[in-house]
């Protein structure tokens, strides 16, 4: 007879969030970063507490015209205006109170991993998470990262917790994933880890039953939204292409730059002039043209632009950067388009230049290009250098042992690790591709795939080293029989 094993202990994963609390407040209070879509953000969560309607017009106004929520649904706006309603507007309120959901995610994920795998491997699996390099920094940003990434870690350890009861959790997965969509919409990749665990848990049959109450309780609260939306005369779905002064995106223009840019700090050189309308501060390289008649059409567009800054983006010129796009695309041999590809899907991963949101800079920013030896400039800057490149060797590291416990995972040796193996490999997969077709090129949309690989890494590799010894499911222990499928 197999001994039970000892239950979760409630202490581990208290300490775990206090060291994960205190490791992202000391970063978020001491070095808060604002800018970008902050601004947008703000000004919905200040409707909300002011006026009770989720608004991008000017707070002080009080006109309250109906929008989707910003750049995204309204779901950070409302954790905005929720702490400035009990707390003063000020930023150390909501450095604290994102510090803090990531901290109650991250104890809950490390008590879940105790129900599946033994403490030790748990309790290693969830202070990685917790002082994770790629994640800890963003709490200083006043973007919906953060929060975002405490839901995926809330998705994370209900999957855990799945794996061990040997069911889909419907119900705790179904309100994690809905939460974490209204932070982000890319948050709807996370279907693909929940399918996963599903069908190696149940039957197709019931997995697809499952599943589909979870996409029920998903598509019930986005309905919800969508029919407030639409009944103030903004349609049923949000409009991706978001342009905060109003008038239409300029998808033309947008398509035409996604083919030459080639990293995060190109996107900025032309793409901030979309929101703030100052069309004569887009630069364009000279890399970035097939041809001279092509540099010359586009200098000359954009000579024209530059009379309409203050103005809604012409829609006359965005036909011209439209075709453009398709004659450079009709011309673009396959052997190119594929390798643009595969630069955005390898970018994110590595990207020396990145910080991973740690308050360092080689005074390079996004939209500026480095003029000058790199290794110079590093050997100049070598602390800065060292996290910029110890964070990108450690993503890159992660991404690379989770693909080899992948192969072991396929051949069947990773026993009770297998299926959460398959499930973060499937979901950096599927959020890589998108990036790479959406033209999303920064490291931070990774960072709510982060806690799977890290998780995943640890486990796998315990698993493989320990030969499954410490990887029992709770059912095979004896402690917790989950014969019966609820």
């Amino acid at each position: 007879m197999v001994p039970s094993r000892p239950g979760p202990n409630l202490v581990g994963g208290i300490v775990v969030g206090l060291l994960a609390f205190v490791a992202r407040a000391v970063v978020a209070v001491s070095w808060p970063q604002f800018g970008g879509d902050w601004a947008n953000y703000r000004t919905v969560a200040l409707n909300i507490l002011w006026h009770g309607c989720v608004s991008m017009s000017e707070p002080a106004s009080g006109d309250c015209v109906p929008h989707w929520g910003g750049n995204q649904l309204p779901g950070f706006p409302l954790f905005l205006a929720g702490v400035w309603a009990l707390f003063p507007d000020k930023w150390t309120p909501i450095a604290l109170m994102q510090s803090l959901l990531c901290a109650v995610a991250i104890g809950y994920l490390a008590w879940s991993l105790q129900t599946w795998i033994e403490r030790r491997f748990a309790l290693i699996s969830s202070l990685v998470v917790a002082l994770s390099p790629l994640t800890v920094g963003w709490t200083r940003f006043g973007l919906p990262d953060a929060v975002a990434l405490a839901a995926s870690i809330w998705t994370l350890a209900e999957l855990v917790r799945s794996l061990a009861e040997q069911r889909l959790r419907v119900v705790s997965i179904g309100l994690a994933a809905t939460v974490a969509i209204y932070f982000r919409y890319d948050s709807a990749l996370l279907a693909v880890p929940i399918a996963v665990t599903g069908f190696w848990l149940h039957s197709p049959i019931e997995a697809i039953r499952r599943g589909s109450v979870i996409l029920a309780m998903v598509l019930v609260a986005f309905g919800g939204w969508g029919l407030r939306s639409h009944a103030v005369g903004l349609g049923h779905l949000p409009n991706f292409y978001f342009v905060p002064h109003g008038g239409t995106f300029p998808v033309g223009f947008f398509h035409w730059n996604t083919l030459w840019s080639r990293s995060e700090y190109e996107g900025p050189l032309w793409g901030y002039s979309i929101y703030t309308r100052e069309y004569s501060r887009i630069q364009v390289p000279d890399h970035a043209f097939r041809s001279e008649s092509e540099r010359k059409r586009v200098v000359a567009l954009l000579a024209e632009l530059a009379q309409f800054d203050g103005q809604a983006f012409p829609t006359s010129i965005d036909r011209e950067f439209a075709a453009l796009a398709a004659e450079r695309r009709a011309a673009e041999p396959f052997l190119e388009t594929t390798g643009r590809y595969v630069l955005r899907a390898v970018t994110p991963w590595w990207n020396p230049r990145n910080s991973s949101g740690w308050p360092v800079s080689l005074g390079y920013g996004v939209g500026s290009v480095i003029d000058g030896d790199l290794v110079n400039i590093a050997f100049q800057n070598p602390g800065v250098a060292l996290v910029k490149v110890g964070t990108a060797v450690y993503r890159l590291m992660l991404i690379v042992v989770v693909a080899v416990l992948a192969v072991l995972a396929i051949s069947r040796r990773l026993g009770a690790a297998r299926p959460l193996v398959l499930a973060a490999i499937a979901l950096a997969v599927a959020k890589t591709s998108f990036m790479a077709a959406s033209f999303f090129l920064e490291s931070r949309y990774l960072t709510g795939v982060v806690p799977f690989l890290e998780v995943t890494a640890v486990a796998g590799i315990g698993a493989w080293f320990a030969k499954d010894i410490g990887l029992t499911l709770v059912s095979q222990s004896g402690s917790n029989p989950t014969s019966e499928r609820a």
